[in-house]
């Protein structure tokens, strides 16, 4: 694959996707990678040096642009570190909620998650019924 190749560092490894970060123009900046079932050691552990090279691709992720990480390569003469991949399986998007609250923002107070929880479902609610009257109106034109 074309393209120009960075070298980060992955930062965490989570059930499907990792993240991994380098420098850009004097920016720490971070980039989300997938982790395929080839990427995997007998199908249970990923198996790279916590130092990376990588290439980046244009993706489009819920209706927003994003850069990803791909092709990553432990880079030559360093340490390969095992990394577990959970088995951690979310149910209801309630639980994603509550995962991403808590393992990305590191909230453990329950009364708090519920709250950020109960917020983010109705800013969604209100978001997806914003998107309806966009579309209704674009379905009308002037003058008809």
């Amino acid at each position: 694959m074309a393209g120009k190749e960075y070298i980060g560092e992955i930062k965490h490894i989570y059930n499907n996707y990792g993240i991994v970060s380098t420098e850009i123009d004097n920016t720490l900046v971070s980039f989300f990678f997938f982790i395929t079932p080839d990427m995997l050691y007998k199908g249970k552990d990923l198996r790279i040096s916590k130092k990376v090279k990588f290439r980046l691709v244009n993706s489009q992720i819920r209706d927003v642009k994003v850069k990803i990480a791909t092709d990553l390569e432990s880079l030559t003469n360093e340490k390969t570190k095992k990394y577990r991949i959970s088995k951690k399986k979310i149910e209801k998007v309630e639980d994603y909620h509550h995962y991403i609250f808590s393992h990305f923002y590191g909230e453990n107070d329950e009364t708090i998650l519920v709250s950020l929880n109960d917020e983010l479902t109705g800013f969604i609610h209100v978001s997806e019924i914003s998107d309806d009257m966009v579309n209704l109106n674009k379905s009308f034109k002037v003058g008809d």
